[in-house]
């Protein structure tokens, strides 16, 4: 056999094993509505040019309570972040606690998300007397629990709106001069954070991209434009958009 016919066989297998996988990730996919608090469409998230460049979306999530010690401790224990990886023997009171904890790498794990529920409505409360209008606008994806394994974390969390996604999870230390040291984590990226638009998809959103000229924030994706994108989240975290609807 030459090794023309040996890479063309190679070739058309690495292509089946990747079409494979792809119907494998999307034959096992969930659906869900979210909105513009949720995939923000302000000039920074929507890439364009002259050309027939890509438009992305970028997932905005609930952080700043999550990023809270206090907070974060709730949902990411100890014993959670052991199962991720992290150290956590050291206490937050050692004098070595900072250069410590500062110098630990972050770590990639399948994070949950929930959506408006519970959690969103523990974080609600409070954000109803200090912002009424980041209340309004601000998303309500939350995380909720983190894991290695996502079809486990799935599991868990198969009654609720959960969003199962790859995450970035990093330690953070502080030495609070009222509250004294913490040690905590808290997600510091979605990975990937962009979700492409489909090409039938994106003049339904040009509108929606020059009526909303406020810069954009990850974290702080507040729109007055009101529209529903329904999305599909595989197996695999990959998240693709389906349809886009005013609202």
């Amino acid at each position: 056999m030459s090794r023309l016919v040996v890479a063309a066989l190679v070739l058309l297998l690495t292509i089946g094993g990747l079409l494979g996988a792809a119907a494998w990730n999307r034959g096992a996919s969930r659906a869900f509505t979210l909105t513009e608090r949720e995939l923000a469409l302000p000039q920074l998230g929507w890439r364009y040019d002259s050309h027939d460049s890509e438009r992305v979306l970028r997932l905005a999530w609930r952080w700043q309570q999550r990023a809270e010690p206090q907070d974060a401790r709730l949902w990411l224990p100890d014993a959670r972040l052991r199962e991720l990886g992290f150290p956590t023997g050291l206490p937050a009171g050692s004098s070595d606690a900072a250069n410590f904890y500062d110098r630990t790498l972050p770590r990639t794990a399948w994070v949950a998300f929930e959506y408006d529920g519970p959690a969103w409505q523990a974080v609600a409360a409070p954000l109803a007397m200090r912002s009424p209008y980041e209340l309004r606008t601000g998303s309500r994806l939350v995380p909720i629990d983190a894991g290695l394994d996502a079809d486990r974390l799935r599991e868990r969390h198969a009654s609720s709106a959960v969003l199962v996604l790859p995450a970035v999870i990093r330690m953070h230390y502080r030495n609070d001069a009222m509250r004294g040291p913490s040690v905590w984590a808290m997600v510091k990226t979605i990975d990937p954070g962009d979700v492409s638009v489909p090409s039938r998809l994106r003049d339904r959103l040009e509108r929606f991209r020059s009526s909303n000229p406020a810069p954009f924030s990850p974290q702080t994706e507040a729109t007055d434009t009101p529209y529903e994108v329904t999305v599909r989240v595989g197996r695999l975290g990959s998240v693709w958009i389906e349809n886009v609807r005013d609202r």
